[in-house]
């Protein structure tokens, strides 16, 4: 099953799991104070990338989500519905790439599923984070010309401005 989650002391979980207390030799509601506290670790979904090194788990938010916290919601409006972070594969380049909202230029992540082509991996991965092909596309231009450059627009009968239209 893929994995989940990683919970401190146990590693990574695969497949559904469920949180309950210990009562002696049986399972037991938890409390409040444990249901906070599990809340507060299991909010954010988690993406695990295969690396040549091992498993990276990376965290991410979701305004999406039903409990997702209002700083969260906030944060989403201010980056124009643009996500955290996205990945990106340039068709005939060799190379995945990592963008994070606000920086400039972008990660090589340089362990990808061989039997994978890289633009399908990148759409998976997305497609995991909600992330659109116009939201990936706009983080990438963002990303190479600046955080301030205006937004990519969509015209109706003609070609959108890409990073790779403009080499």
């Amino acid at each position: 099953m893929p994995l989940n989650r990683t919970v401190e002391r146990y590693g990574a979980l695969a497949g559904p799991f469920f949180v309950c207390g210990i009562d002696a030799d049986s399972f037991c509601s938890l409390n409040d104070t444990q249901v906070e506290k599990y809340l507060s670790i299991f909010q954010k979904p988690m993406l695990f990338l295969e690396l040549q090194t091992g498993v990276l788990a990376v965290s991410y938010d979701d305004a999406s989500l039903p409990r997702a916290p209002e700083t969260v919601k906030l944060r989403a409006a201010e980056q124009k519905g643009l996500p955290d972070f996205c990945f990106y594969a340039i068709p005939g380049y060799d190379q995945l790439m990592l963008l994070q909202y606000g920086k400039s230029g972008y990660f090589p992540i340089e362990a990808v599923p061989p039997d994978m082509p890289l633009t399908q991996y990148a759409e998976q991965l997305n497609r995991i984070l909600h992330v659109t092909q116009e939201q990936s596309e706009t983080m990438l231009y963002k990303a190479l010309y600046g955080w301030e450059a205006p937004a990519l627009e969509r015209k109706s009968g003609s070609k959108r401005r890409s990073p790779q239209n403009e080499r």
